[in-house]
């Protein structure tokens, strides 16, 4: 058994109850990470240690049928050939998806979602169903307002990109009660004094393993940005670099603007043209 490859193993399992739970016994817990990817192909990855392994179709077809929502959607797109009209149509089979997530583990590391109809509802299913521990991913592409239920961002990382009519929902309330290291906003309404009043909490000590906050937004005036605050601006030949896994690249902060909070740690700022007509303002709370 313990020389069986973790695909052996899933289709040895698949045999019987009896072989499901001989393989959940000899198989020690959190030896390998699953990935399932609801794509047009669906796919699923396996990775080990030393080993990784990427199944598509036809094995899915043959072997995961409890996949049913996937591969539905994915005949469907193969029949029509219409993404874009269609995808509002079959976007409901992901409820059962996320019931089959529910109903196999108590949390999930990450979870990416992008659509251009997600809806109020699906999103409230996500953040009512689904504990995610790590990362969560939201790329929202339609150009009307959502408003989920009662989200909470307790995760690691938030990454939230889009239009501004589906980012409405995401409000600096909602992020100066989060516990996340890591929180990006791609665009927003946020005024100059919700950015103050963002500057002035974290002074007091909110958010205390927040370590990158980013945002887009139309409005930012340094006066009105700094009111109340001290701060002390740094020459751009000072050049600090900021690494994270969880981001493609380095994020390099050159000058900008230094803060301390009441704990003595030390923050940079900074505001530089962003996508279209916003600006983006960005800090980085140094270790």
């Amino acid at each position: 058994m313990l020389n069986l490859t973790p695909v052996e193993l899933i289709d040895f399992s698949l045999l019987s109850n009896r072989c499901r739970l001989v393989v959940k016994s000899a198989v020690r817990r959190d030896s390998f990470e699953l990935w399932v990817r609801f794509l047009k192909v669906p796919r699923v990855e396996i990775s080990t240690d030393e080993e990784h392994y990427d199944l598509v179709e036809p094995y899915l077809n043959r072997t995961f049928q409890y996949l049913d929502s996937a591969i539905t959607l994915e005949k469907y797109f193969e029949k029509y050939e219409l993404v874009n009209v269609t995808w509002a149509q079959v976007w409901t089979d992901y409820i059962s998806v996320v019931e089959w997530l529910k109903n196999r583990q108590l949390s999930i590391p990450e979870l990416s979602l992008e659509g251009s109809n997600i809806s109020s509802e699906d999103l409230s299913l996500v953040f009512s169903e689904l504990e995610i521990t790590n990362s969560l991913d939201l790329s929202l592409l339609q150009k009307y307002e959502v408003r989920p239920d009662e989200f909470k961002f307790n995760m690691n990382f938030v990454a939230i990109e889009g239009y501004l009519p589906p980012l409405k929902w995401v409000t600096l309330d909602s992020i100066l009660a989060s516990n996340c290291v890591h929180f990006y906003l791609g665009c927003s309404e946020f005024t100059d004094f919700e950015l103050n009043r963002f500057l002035k909490e974290w002074v007091n000590g909110s958010n205390s393993r927040m370590k990158c906050f980013s945002v887009g937004t139309k409005q930012v005036n340094r006066e009105a940005l700094t009111d109340g605050l001290s701060v002390e601006g740094r020459d751009a030949s000072v050049v600090r670099t900021y690494e994270n896994d969880h981001m493609h690249c380095p994020l390099q902060m050159r000058g900008g603007t230094d803060i301390r909070n009441c704990n003595e740690r030390l923050g940079t700022f900074r505001i530089e043209e962003g996508r279209g007509d916003f600006k983006t303002f960005t800090m980085i709370v140094w270790e």
